[in-house]
Order: structure tokens, then sequence, then C-alpha cells
């Protein structure tokens, strides 16, 4: 996860996206000198190459729990809370020249940290049993980012696709 500024976490998104475009690239112009162009045929298929990057961000820090997440007043789960973080997805078509930037709605951040494994601040409030066994809260909200993960890339392909029929 990148904790920064937003605009930050965005570059770097579009940095792993284009390199991963020019490594791909590379490979395209390894494969053309090692394997000869076919002729045409009668059926011309169209290809495009579209690249996604995903990268989640918070302008807090995911290792750290927050003062404002242990005091009980109001809860703010915004995207540019530090108690909070996003995903942004950059989709790139580079064979049509289309690049769409899509956001997904806010988390609250302590769900990052139970999804990695950390949630010490469950343990004590519901200790581990007699059995050694303990409440995992990533089982709570993993489902929920998931979701949240599927509504993101579903907005940015069904906006790929208007834009691909140019409306």
């Amino acid at each position: 996860m990148f904790s920064g500024k937003a605009i930050d976490g965005e570059k770097l998104c579009f940095a792993n996206l284009e390199s991963s475009i020019k490594h791909y690239l590379q490979i395209v112009d390894l494969e053309k000198l090692h394997i000869p162009t076919e002729e045409s045929t009668d059926h011309e298929i169209n290809k495009s190459n579209v690249f996604i990057s995903i990268q989640p961000i918070t302008s807090g820090n995911v290792d750290q729990q927050s003062n404002e997440e242990d005091n009980m007043g109001p809860a703010y789960i915004e995207g540019n809370n530090s108690n909070s973080f996003t995903f942004t997805m950059i989709l790139k078509d580079i064979t049509n020249n289309i690049t769409i930037v899509s956001k997904s709605q806010p988390f609250p951040l302590r769900w990052a940290r139970w999804v990695s494994g950390r949630h010490d601040d469950v343990d004590s409030v519901f200790h581990l049993g007699d059995d050694g066994e303990s409440v995992d809260p990533s089982d709570w909200v993993k489902d929920w980012i998931q979701d949240g993960l599927g509504l993101t890339f579903a907005v940015l392909a069904q906006e790929y696709v208007t834009r691909r029929m140019g409306i």
C-alpha cells in the first residue's frame, strides 16, 4: 500500500503501468525478430492491447493505529482521510489510445491491517479463548473489499466499452 499524497500514489500507479507496457513492447519487438510475419488472411482480427494497474493508497500509516480510530466519536470514511484507503485503477489501451482512471470508494484503514493479518486491536477486545482460537476480523471485511474492487473494476470496464463504442 502506498502511504502519502493521493496524487503521488496515482503517479506510482501510472509508473507501474508504463513499466509493464514497456516490458510488453520489448517482448513484442523480440518476437517480431524471431517469428516470421504471416500473410494476411481474409478474416482480419481486431486486437487491442489493454493494461490495468491497481494501487491501494492512503494518506495515513497502515502500520499504525491512530488516536482517531481509538476515539469513539464519529468515524469518517473518506478518500482524503488518514484513517481510510482507496484503490486507484488505471486502464490503458495502447492500441486505441484510451486511458481511464478510476478510484474506489474509501475503506477503513484498519481493514487493510486486518486483511494483512495484523489484528491486535480486535484480539485485545475478544481475547484468545481456551482453545487458542481468536476472532479473525479479515473474515468480516475481505468480501466487502472484494465487492468494492469489483464495482470499481466494473465501472472502469463499462467506461472502456463506452469509449470504444465512440459514445
